[in-house]
């Protein structure tokens, strides 16, 4: 879990060095497949200042140069006009990413929302993906697709 939500006066929200220098760590650490989470994310968002990190491009060049980086996923985009859907989106370095919508109370009846849970369950060698039934516009197969594609390339690398 990367922390990508700190305030910074004059831009949205900053990602510290010291979360940069964390999560190359992590990375240099392990050849596991590695899944990044993070509440502000570090792909293009929908272009507002808004949705903007300062340092992310220190993070799409660490996760570029990572094999075992699958997928990153976000939530943030308060502003969203596709909150009916899963949606992808990619980073400068094409690092691949999932906006999971989840409602908040000031949004209203949350049970109109739509909302996205992923559990990763690596003991028993699967992932699990539910998705409201708000959820009209969804790229679930495209993301399910990806997700088994990438864990099969990164597992060949091991044999």
């Amino acid at each position: 879990f990367l922390n990508t939500a700190f305030p910074y006066p004059g831009a949205s929200h900053m990602i510290p060095l010291n979360e940069v220098n964390w999560l190359r760590q992590v990375l240099a650490s392990s050849s596991k497949p590695t899944f990044v989470f993070m509440h502000v994310s570090t792909s293009d968002g929908s272009g507002t200042d808004y949705d903007i990190a300062i340092n992310r491009e220190k993070i799409n060049q660490l996760l570029a140069n990572d094999d075992s980086f699958v997928a990153g996923f976000f939530g943030h985009s308060h502003h969203s006009d596709k909150w009916d859907g899963l949606r992808k989106q990619l980073d400068s370095e094409g690092n691949i990413y999932f906006h999971t919508p989840a409602p908040h109370e000031w949004m209203g009846n949350s049970s109109l929302l739509p909302w996205v849970v992923v559990t990763i369950e690596p003991r028993k060698n699967r992932f699990i993906i539910e998705v409201g039934p708000s959820v009209k516009r969804s790229e679930l197969s495209e993301f399910a697709f990806y997700v088994i594609q990438r864990l099969e390339k990164i597992i060949s690398n091991f044999l």
